[in-house]
């Protein structure tokens, strides 16, 4: 029989040992650690896997590829390692969302500090976008009617996260290839075309209400407004 885990734990760290004692440190937790030494590599994961705590260690570029994974998931716990308090800093006020551990400390302790971010600190992450309400952590979309019809619809994960940066950037626009290299890790034709494809799928699921629109700045990228 397969054993039933509570909890997908994410490590990144450069150093093998390092990793490999971190993960052993979760083990005894009821954890499934997937321990990686390539942060872009996690960066591709993020896309179509849900983490319930990312622990990164020493890796290069980590602020900047974990703000990246953020954008996909903004509801992911990250957690950085830090060997001193300048580092704390730096990772704390890099991105509000960040979280930072000081070295040394025991399994235990990481693994409550991971709880105690999990239970406390994951934003509500809701918008009102004209008639509807987004309520990303579920990936709902709410249609309230003149009359007081309720409709809803469930989208996909990549859905979701489209709606999201469009909502958090409302009135601005969003450029093509960020959302390419942020939700299809590509800027082939192909990859645009989908991309497309995608737009026109939440412009249907927003058509109810006629003053939200999804505009397109031809060839630069596109614009949630309401």
């Amino acid at each position: 029989m397969n054993k039933l885990f509570k909890r997908n734990i994410c490590i990144v760290e450069g150093n093998a040992l390092e990793g490999k004692k971190l993960a052993r440190g979760f083990a005894k937790y009821n954890t499934h650690v997937i321990l990686k030494s390539d942060i872009l590599e996690v960066l591709k994961m993020s896309k179509s896997m849900r983490f319930d705590a990312l622990i990164i260690g020493r890796v290069e570029n980590r602020l900047v590829i974990s703000q990246q994974i953020m954008d996909i998931d903004v509801t992911i716990p990250i957690v950085f390692i830090c060997k001193d308090e300048a580092q704390k800093q730096e990772a704390e006020q890099y991105d509000y969302r960040f979280n930072a551990i000081l070295e040394p400390f025991t399994s235990t302790r990481l693994n409550e500090f991971v709880n105690d971010i999990k239970r406390s600190d994951l934003p509500n992450v809701t918008y009102n976008i004209g008639r509807y309400t987004f309520d990303y952590n579920t990936r709902s979309l709410i249609y309230l009617s003149e009359n007081g019809q309720i409709l809803q619809q469930i989208l996909t994960k990549k859905e979701a996260g489209l709606l999201l940066m469009l909502a958090s950037n409302k009135d601005k626009v969003v450029l093509r290839n960020k959302i390419l290299n942020n939700f299809w890790y590509c800027e082939s034709y192909n990859c645009s075309r989908s991309m497309d494809v995608y737009i026109t799928r939440l412009r249907g699921y927003l058509s109810m209400d006629k003053s939200v629109k999804i505009e397109n700045n031809h060839s630069v990228g596109y614009k949630l407004t309401y």
